[in-house]
């Protein structure tokens, strides 16, 4: 597993030095790249990708919260020695980021580690979900795909054993519109002779223990 790209923003000396003083005694799996600015921030993120920013919010030159409309996806761990309840919170409406006062005896350090941790626990959370969404829709596209370009009839029961989807194919079996025979149920277009047990007895149909069955009806 690669170390998290971490991108530190600081302009006071002393605090960077503790901040990679406590990375390298608590061995972080952190990679770290320190900026003394947001110039010097703005050009480490044009050259490379990092996983978080941990960031003063006052700079010599701005403040670091300039950056939210410029970094996208990266969280943002926000540590300031000023109190600001509205900073704060605009930070914490970002998504997985956090918010840590700073103190004299350097005591946030000891919380940055968790902070960041965490940060990265809700992006990979975030991350999983956006992807096994992309999945799910490219199933669903390619079983519409299928149930679309099929050379049978195909249609989709409700829980009341109505037509609930039907393709092409079966509205050219029948001789239907796919409006004419939507909401219809399947034993109105059977044969009388010909129709099988209602599917509503299968056993576990409606708790949904039952995944899957097969029918034949003549319709």
């Amino acid at each position: 597993m690669r170390p998290a790209r971490i991108l530190y923003i600081e302009d006071d000396e002393i605090e960077r030095q503790a901040f990679l003083r406590m990375v390298r005694d608590k061995s972080l799996p952190w990679e770290v790249t320190a900026a003394g600015d947001l110039a010097a921030a703005r050009s480490h993120l044009a050259g490379s990708r990092f996983d978080v920013i941990v960031a003063d919010n006052h700079l010599p030159d701005g403040e670091s919260t300039e950056l939210f409309g410029e970094i996208q996806d990266i969280p943002f761990v926000l540590v300031t020695g000023t109190p600001q309840e509205q900073l704060a919170l605009r930070t914490l409406e970002r998504g997985a980021d956090d918010y840590l006062l700073k103190d004299a005896g350097n005591r946030h350090l000891e919380a940055l580690p968790f902070a960041v941790e965490k940060t990265l626990y809700r992006k990979a959370f975030y991350e999983e979900k956006q992807r096994l969404t992309r999945e799910l829709q490219e199933d669903e596209r390619r079983l519409r795909t299928i149930f679309e370009n099929a050379a049978s009839g195909i249609i989709q029961l409700d829980e009341k054993e109505r037509l609930l989807a039907v393709n092409d194919r079966l509205c050219e079996m029948l001789g239907f519109t796919r409006e004419e025979l939507l909401g219809k149920s399947v034993y109105e277009l059977t044969y009388p002779e010909d129709r099988p047990a209602p599917v509503s007895s299968t056993p576990g149909f409606t708790t949904g223990v039952c995944h899957c069955f097969s029918m034949k009806s003549v319709i």
